[in-house]
């Protein structure tokens, strides 16, 4: 069949194909609107709107995943935070404000279940005016003439004493307590109202929402929640999803995805008409482009291998894996690594990495995992405060999160910890602890509070007391006699029962499939041989749609890489008889011929048509005619033979390694004359390590600047290694010097670091003004030379495009920490997201912290989350580096602060509100320049400056977030 037959059967293919695609992407966007415009109503409370969700009326992406709202009869509102379930009593969306109360004490105020009241503080805060108060039960007789007390029956016990106590902790004895919020008017009341009045009038909670969401509400536009991003969003009319807002159509800056999808389909459409056009004209396609355009043609084919994905989640889910030394862990359990997170259930995420297995049981604690008793369905837990000794630094009872797991009832008992005892008489049972109180340093621990006051303990006496759970059998106090086997009970544990889905995995496992969870919608999933379901495998030939899905996808995909192969040998024929026959070309032409072929047309000076400016672009290396027939020379650089790398880099020695980067490890050579170099050596030599090889040198090519590595060389294409010959910078990169190897041996003084951002935010500028966006700028990939001159490095995953073009990825690249958040939520790569990756770096270089670190805050896990939020509450003191005598050079201060300022707007999450690259530079430049003149009027004049302050003179520098408080 010739081309021109195949290029008329393809096109309304495609065309049908892209129409489609974005039809159903237009459809499902309007129904995502016009859901999140309608309002939660149940009893009283009418019209509530996001952040909340619930019923039939708002579904579950029209709010945050926690602040879901139930109607019991049409007049109770209900909320489940922390698993624990409240009544809500009101909803102010005006002032963000919820009154709830707990469910529990509605019921009555002798509880089944004794849990201290704790709110999500990522989704809420606690409203102001109000005290805790601690309800106690099962008190002794020492206790009965305390006022308001009443009685409650408790597990095997008659009627015991029970009453308030003001405050977070009331006095020791009792064998339960419960702490919870109260209005502070109604504090002074218990007494003389019922107490469960008191607790049921509620307390006032605030939730959180973005800010932006007033903004999108504006607009015209709805929030909603993208679970797939876990993000909120603003839904707008057209069908399209802004970051903050809503733009009118007319506004040519703004593009929703729609029209961006539209815009695509517009590019594509010209695109097979020019193919047509060059079919009449009997122009004949290249290989590599037939080869896309059909494979995107027989895409539906490959999909019938989708049973056999299914069939790959099906095995990795039915196989346990090891954590630890507990072996056979299995569902609802799994690591992230070895196990997937879709082969477990959500909050049973277990950290295998330390010698003892971790899991939180609580929204913020971790607790070590003892075994796992999976016919029970038990796992046994101990406290990590309480693993190496009984003086921890924080006194804090045993919480759990009831909605996953609970206490397992054959083995459950508690043990009682009393500290801070003024009564030193009795022998038994004692310890000391003078970490936590110097003044009253002796403790006792009691498992049987009965047997305790009839012993005579004299636990009145204490004034601080911690529950633990044991397992039944080490709770008695016969066997717990001294601090050994207390200890060897703190290591035992407890057994906690999980709550996750148990019966639907039941029925998945009977049928022959394996558990799981849905990570997009968060559901219990059935892993089957086929595909998922969402409870069990059906009765049928499992294997034979395995087969049918196999077969079908191998014979489509072993067809189409034959015609491939055929066409591309056919092809590379003509072009050996063609070049055979070419003239001389020059350095300079590949790099045009590339620009050319993409259609890249720029106002920057790259054309499809050799220029001036590209020419001068263009390294100028040393060639002739038989350097580029011997194929010496590769987009104007240097071609070297693997045995040349080889040789340099003694066969590529372990002792030669000068790092190891995400594409590949990188070696320190001797060339023939005596050069030293870096070379790269990508680690394998694949289609996608292949497009970064040839990505890098064409983006280095052309480029030269003092701040950019230089490009030496490369292998050649067709070698069995991909090497990348690069000049060799001697002194480690900027993270060494931070927070790596060299951090201790060597300390940079502010004006290097300055120095280090003006250098490297001058490369970034210089990139952007070439039409250059880096993508991947972190601390590890700015190299230092002598005297600290910046070398940037690491260009595989660059993106070289003119101005005036949008490109869409969807394949999201670079390193945690450094993302920009914007580009997983519109794929859209723009030069903003490297001023994204650069403010990261100034933050790195004030604070010498690395860019993730997870065993910082959960909240602080990203440096630039950790940043923004100092900067936000004028705390920028606890995020500078203490080497930079923040605290006593007011010089320093003040550029820090200037530094953290800028740094603050290149981490905005819109990225329209961040400064461009050149914007950034010039800053960096004038706050260089100010510390030079700053340095040169620095007054010292002891007889009339008391004040530090009076030192500086004639600055005047912008605000910041801290002096603007000042």
């Amino acid at each position: 069949m010739s081309n021109s037959l195949v290029h008329l059967h393809l096109f309304p293919l495609i065309a049908l194909l892209v129409i489609l695609k974005f039809s159903l992407c237009f459809s499902a966007s309007l129904e995502w609107y016009d859901d999140c415009g309608k309002y939660f109503s149940c009893g009283n409370v009418t019209k509530v709107g996001f952040p909340f969700w619930g019923s039939e009326s708002r579904p579950k992406n029209c709010g945050y995943p926690g602040l879901e709202l139930g109607c019991e009869g049409n007049a109770t509102i209900t909320l489940g935070i922390m698993g624990m379930k409240y009544r809500v009593l009101d909803i102010n969306q005006n002032t963000q404000m919820l009154t709830i109360a707990r469910e529990d004490f509605w019921e009555g105020i002798c509880l089944q279940r004794f849990v201290n009241t704790t709110l999500n503080f990522e989704l809420f805060e606690y409203g102001p005016g109000l005290q805790n108060v601690t309800v106690l039960y099962g008190c002794p007789s020492p206790y009965a003439s305390v006022p308001g007390q009443f009685t409650c029956k408790m597990n095997d016990l008659n009627d015991t004493t029970a009453f308030p106590e003001q405050g977070a902790l009331g006095p020791s004895g009792c064998n339960a307590s419960v702490v919870v919020p109260v209005v502070d008017p109604l504090v002074d009341q218990i007494g003389n109202v019922s107490l469960d009045q008191v607790i049921n009038h509620g307390f006032r909670a605030k939730y959180k929402v973005d800010s932006f969401c007033i903004e999108c509400e504006g607009s015209r536009g709805r929030c909603g929640f993208d679970l797939n991003e876990n993000k909120t969003s603003c839904l707008c009319p057209d069908g399209s999803v802004g970051h903050t807002k809503c733009y009118n159509n007319n506004n040519k800056d703004y593009a929703s995805p729609g029209d961006q999808h539209w815009h695509l389909a517009a590019k594509l459409v010209p695109f097979s008409l020019s193919l047509l056009l060059k079919t009449s004209l009997n122009m004949e396609l290249s290989a590599p482009s037939f080869c896309v355009i059909m494979l995107i043609t027989v895409f539906p084919l490959f999909r019938l291998q989708k049973s056999a994905n299914a069939y790959t989640e099906y095995e990795t889910c039915s196989r346990p894996f090891q954590c630890g030394s507990i072996n056979n862990t299995q569902y609802p359990f799994y690591d992230g690594y070895v196990r997937p997170e879709y082969c477990g259930y959500p909050g049973f995420r277990i950290n295998c990495s330390s010698p003892v297995p971790q899991i939180s049981v609580t929204s913020s604690e971790n607790y070590y995992v003892v075994c796992i008793k999976e016919e029970l369905r038990v796992v046994t837990v101990a406290r990590k405060d309480y693993w190496d000794g009984y003086c921890p630094n924080g006194l804090s009872n045993t919480t759990i999160n009831v909605t996953l797991f609970e206490y397992y009832a054959p083995t459950f008992a508690n043990l009682t910890l009393y500290y801070e005892c003024l009564d030193t008489s009795y022998p038994r049972n004692q310890f000391q602890c003078g970490n936590i109180s110097s003044e009253a340093p002796v403790g006792y621990f009691v498992g049987n509070m009965t047997s305790a006051f009839e012993d005579g303990i004299p636990l009145g006496t204490c004034k601080r007391n911690v529950i633990v759970p044991f397992i039944k059998y080490q709770s008695n106090t016969d066997r717990i006699t001294d601090i050994l086997s207390l200890m060897q009970a703190f290591r035992t544990g407890f057994d906690l029962e999980w709550k996750a889905e148990n019966n639907l995995c039941d029925a998945c496992t009977a049928s022959g499939g394996a558990c799981g969870h849905n990570t997009t919608t968060g559901n219990f999933a059935c892993y089957c041989f086929d595909r998922p379901y969402d409870s069990t495998c059906p009765e049928k030939d499992r294997h034979k749609g395995i087969l049918i899905g196999v077969v079908a996808g191998g014979v489509g995909l072993a067809a189409a890489l034959f015609v491939c192969a055929s066409l591309f040998i056919a092809q590379r024929r003509r072009q050996l008889l063609s070049h055979t026959r070419s003239k001389d070309l020059g350095p300079g032409t590949p790099i045009t011929a590339f620009l050319s072929s993409n259609g890249f047309q720029s106002s920057k000076g790259f054309t499809t048509t050799p220029s001036t400016d590209l020419s001068r672009s263009i390294p100028s290396y040393p060639s002739s005619k038989s350097d580029l027939e011997n194929a010496s020379a590769y987009f104007g650089v240097k071609v070297f033979t693997c045995n040349e790398l080889e040789e340099a880099t003694m066969n590529f020695d372990e002792s030669r390694e000068l790092g190891d980067g995400g594409f590949g490890t990188v070696y320190y050579g001797v060339l023939h004359d005596g050069s030293l170099v870096a070379v790269k050596r990508l680690y394998e030599n694949s289609c996608k390590r292949m497009g970064q090889f040839m990505n890098e040198i064409q983006i280095l090519a052309h480029l030269r600047h003092k701040n950019l590595v230089t490009l030496y060389g490369c292998s050649s294409r067709k070698s069995r290694e991909l090497l990348l010959v690069y000049e060799y910078v001697p002194n480690g990169t900027v993270a060494d010097h931070l927070h790596g190897k060299l951090a201790e041996s060597c300390d940079l003084s502010w004006s290097t670091r300055l120095s280090i951002a003006v250098q490297t935010a001058d490369a970034l500028a210089y990139l952007h003004e070439s039409d250059v966006i880096h993508r991947d700028v972190k601390t590890t990939n700015i190299l230092l030379g002598d005297n600290f001159q910046v070398k940037v490095a690491d260009f595989g995953l660059s993106r070289l495009f003119p101005s005036d073009v949008s490109h869409v990825s969807t394949a999201p690249q670079g390193t945690p920490g450094y993302v920009d958040p914007e580009y997983y939520h519109c794929y859209q790569l723009t030069e903003k997201s490297d001023v994204f990756s650069f403010g990261v770096v100034l933050m790195e270089l004030i604070s010498a912290k690395p860019a993730v670190d997870i065993t910082r805050h959960r909240h602080d896990i990203n440096l630039s989350n950790m940043a923004i939020d100092r900067i936000r509450n004028h705390a920028l003191h606890e995020l500078v580096d203490p080497k930079l005598g923040y605290d006593k050079d007011c010089v320093v201060q003040k550029m820090v602060k200037l530094v953290a300022e800028l740094g603050f707007k290149c981490l905005q999450p819109d990225r329209e509100t961040r400064p461009s690259m050149h914007e950034v530079l010039e800053s960096l430049r004038e706050i260089e320049k100010e510390v030079m003149n700053t340095q040169k009027q620095v007054v010292v004049d002891i007889q009339e400056t008391d004040d530090e302050a009076g030192l500086l003179k004639n600055v005047t520098p912008p605000l910041s977030p801290e002096s603007r408080d000042e």
